[in-house]
Formats: C-alpha cells, sequence, structure tokens
C-alpha cells in the first residue's frame, strides 16, 4: 500500500490521491461523492431562488464519511483513507430553470494509527503501527485529493451521474450538522 509505504518513509510530506479514481474503485466513496453534488445542486437551486443571482460561487462545508453514514468498501481505500472528510466548492450558472455547476470536491485525511482500533483485513492492532511513529520510525501525514465534475440540469430535476442515474434527490440544505453551503457572489 503506497500510503503506508509514506508512513514508513518518516517524512511527514503530504500524500495526494486519484480521489477520481476512488470514486471509481470504492462504491462508498463514489455514493459519499454523489451525495455531495446532490447537496450542490439543492443549494444552487435555494441560493439562486433566494437571491436572484444567476452567477456566483458557493462552498460547503466538510462532511466526514462516517458521518454521511458511510465507509469506505475496498482494502485500498480502506488503507489509504478511510474515514475521510470531504467539501465541496463550485462555480453555478442559471438560465431560467437550467443549471449548470462546475463542481470540486476535496477530500482530506490524517493518516496516522488510531489507539484501541484494528485493521479491518488483517485484524492487526493499530497500536502496534501507531507504535512506529512514537517510537520515530514513521511519521503521520495529510493526505489529500479532489476530483472535478461538471453537472448540468433543470430546477428540482437533478443531472445524471457517472453512470446514467439520476442524482439522488436531497430534501433541505443549509447548515444542518455538518454540511453548510455558502455563497459568493461575482
Amino acid at each position: 500500500m503506497p500510503a503506508y509505504a509514506h508512513y514508513r518513509e518518516n517524512t511527514r510530506a503530504d500524500f495526494e490521491v486519484n480521489y477520481n479514481e476512488g470514486y471509481h474503485e470504492d462504491e462508498a466513496i463514489g455514493a459519499f461523492v454523489d451525495g455531495e453534488i446532490a447537496r450542490a445542486q439543492n443549494a444552487a437551486e435555494i441560493l439562486s431562488g433566494k437571491t436572484g443571482k444567476s452567477t456566483f460561487d458557493m462552498t460547503g462545508g466538510a462532511r466526514s464519511m462516517t458521518g454521511a453514514g458511510l465507509y469506505t468498501k475496498t482494502e485500498n481505500w480502506d488503507k489509504t483513507l478511510g474515514d475521510h472528510k470531504i467539501w465541496g466548492s463550485a462555480e453555478v450558472t442559471s438560465q431560467g430553470d437550467k443549471f449548470t455547476t462546475t463542481i470540486t470536491v476535496h477530500a482530506m485525511d490524517r493518516y496516522d494509527f488510531n489507539k484501541h482500533m484494528k485493521d479491518k483485513a488483517s485484524g492487526a492492532s493499530d497500536n502496534e503501527n501507531g507504535r512506529f511513529a512514537t517510537l520515530g520510525w514513521a511519521k503521520p501525514f495529510m493526505v489529500s485529493g479532489s476530483l472535478t465534475r461538471v453537472v448540468t440540469w433543470k430546477r428540482g430535476r437533478r443531472g445524471k451521474r457517472h453512470g446514467g442515474d439520476q442524482w439522488p434527490a436531497v430534501t433541505s440544505v443549509g447548515c444542518a450538522g455538518e454540511s453548510c453551503w455558502s455563497r459568493h457572489w461575482h
């Protein structure tokens, strides 16, 4: 696993992942990103309706994967990101009931080992791997990645996601729980 090897290199340098690859390889990451895009679509409709603006930027609040009821499914992505956070930043344009957003979903996590936890695949204690950092043989680091999508839809009707399915419906937007979208006018 490249992230584990990076941990053992003992550099503490940031580590970037191909989050688009994670989207396609791990069903839970795909669902997590799809949910963030659906929230952005809903926020765009609400912000456009409340303000009358047809062009604006907006940013979503960070959400944890477990907070969204998800966890990585594949061993590689479990060991690379596990329970990570994402947030979106988007450029929105609307013309009548037609919306287009270019959204970048940002992912971030701290690669380290949590005391009293275990590796799902091997059952190895995180205490063992975490001890390498205590002894100075390894260092935790920040993991990040992002992906960008352009989504077009009509008000109230979600655009299509990868695979051709409809984006999931979202019933509310705003500062509920960890998710909050704010606007920045052009």
